[in-house]
């Protein structure tokens, strides 16, 4: 026995002893109703599927009346061609690559919106098309070079008045959209579509340095967090779900000041897939973020040192290099990253300074943005050794050298606070001899 069809609530069918269930095809409809109105969005369901299944890269590619999305990564399983929705209504825990592959199928399966997916190898290959009559296997047609697996999905639609005005509709969504939540993407996307309000979109993702300057990932668990040195007191952290960002943000009180993404593919949302909504996968969130700027602060002072006495030695034998050093003390924190990113974007050629090759120059660099940034965060956060002493970051930052002597000797704010009674002026405090 069936009930009646409520207002944008799915219909109840009684079955066994007084239980009901949920009408499949309704409770999917009502997933797809709560979705957001922009196409950004859509193509962010796509891109997190993508990166679930460990593509290197995803391609969107609009026709007239068509839309090609490509990546590789694993293959569909059977069980996912089979029915592509029962993760979605099975009431279980389903692995994540399955779901958000589920999710971004079920809203770009608009009416009259016919969707083929292709998947597997050149000599495995297996196909769906999914249409207003629903899912069945089909024949592969695509031909896809031997190597690793590789799946396309083909979507089609006819050329009917009215039908491609719903901002959902593949046709109408805008790689612009979707620029602003790929910060911390980790994959390539490729959106080579343009119009008059339309940008073609060829994002490429931000390698970290090894060393963590200015970018360093931490991965624990399955969390993956992204550290970059911040502007403001505190850890500013902001959320994404396999590398697309998603509403929703927190600072967390830290002595040195950063910019964190943190990445958990298993982050509840809410229905609309934008916005993070707090609970245990958040609270675990903020603590990982927590404990990788303390573990990457801690590393990066004990490594701080060496770096220092490095960059001495060269300034102490290269004017020019000084000449830049004294500059670069005159900075901000964002200007020395961005001066750093640029300097690692140039080519070989013309990386030379004063006839010397650049790596000096880098070197320098470097030690000039984490000593800005350190002394940025002792200013705003530290008081007197003693009183943090308790505080193991405070206590570092303490110890950590971040003065030259006029003779080039290393100084911590620690030696710096006791010698400046003794010793006016023997330790540079911004511009360098």
């Amino acid at each position: 026995m069936t009930g009646g069809k409520g207002q944008g609530e799915p219909r109840e069918v009684l079955v066994g002893s007084g239980s009901f269930r949920i009408d499949p095809d309704r409770a999917l409809e009502l997933l797809r109703s709560r979705q957001s109105e922009t196409g950004g969005n859509m193509m962010a369901l796509w891109v997190r599927a993508a990166v679930l299944r460990g593509a290197s890269r995803i391609d969107f590619a609009w026709g007239a009346l068509s839309l090609t999305i490509r990546f590789g990564g694993r293959a569909l399983t059977a069980a996912e061609l089979k029915d592509p929705f029962s993760v979605l209504l099975s009431g279980s825990s389903a692995e994540p690559a399955a779901r958000w592959l589920a999710l971004a199928l079920l809203h770009t399966a608009l009416p009259k919106v016919d969707i083929t997916v292709e998947t597997g190898s050149a000599d495995g290959r297996r196909a769906l098309r999914l249409d207003e009559a629903g899912f069945r296997a089909v024949e592969p047609c695509a031909r896809v070079p031997a190597g690793s697996p590789v799946t396309i999905v083909t979507v089609r639609w006819p050329l009917v008045i009215g039908l491609l005005d719903n901002p959902r509709h593949p046709y109408c969504w805008r790689p612009g959209d979707i620029r602003g939540l790929l910060g911390p993407c980790p994959i390539q996307v490729n959106a080579p579509r343009s119009g008059n309000d339309e940008v073609a979109l060829r994002w490429k993702p931000v390698q970290p340095d090894k060393r963590g300057i200015p970018l360093k990932e931490i991965r624990k668990g399955g969390l993956s967090v992204l550290l970059r040195p911040g502007e403001e007191a505190g850890i500013k952290v902001r959320f994404c779900v396999a590398g697309v960002a998603v509403e929703g943000s927190a600072t967390i009180p830290f002595p040195i000041p950063w910019s964190a993404w943190v990445d958990d593919p298993e982050l509840e949302l809410d229905a609309s897939l934008k916005s993070a909504v707090k609970g245990e996968r958040w609270d675990a969130a903020l603590k990982a973020v927590e404990q990788a700027a303390k573990a990457h602060s801690l590393a990066l002072m004990a490594r701080h040192g060496r770096v220092m006495r490095l960059a001495g030695g060269l300034l102490a034998g290269n004017p020019g290099l000084r000449r830049r050093w004294a500059d670069l003390m005159m900075l901000g924190v964002p200007g020395l990253v961005a001066r750093l990113e640029g300097e690692r974007r140039r080519g070989f050629l013309g990386r030379f300074v004063g006839g010397r090759l650049s790596g000096d120059w880098l070197r320098v660099l470097e030690a000039g943005l984490v000593t800005q940034h350190l002394r940025k965060a002792a200013s705003a956060s530290l008081s007197y050794p003693e009183r943090d002493a308790g505080d193991p970051v405070k206590a570092a930052l303490w110890r950590v050298v971040l003065h030259f002597s006029r003779t080039w000797a290393l100084w911590s704010l620690r030696e710096v606070r006791e010698s400046k009674d003794k010793a006016p002026g023997a330790f540079v405090r911004r511009r360098g001899p």
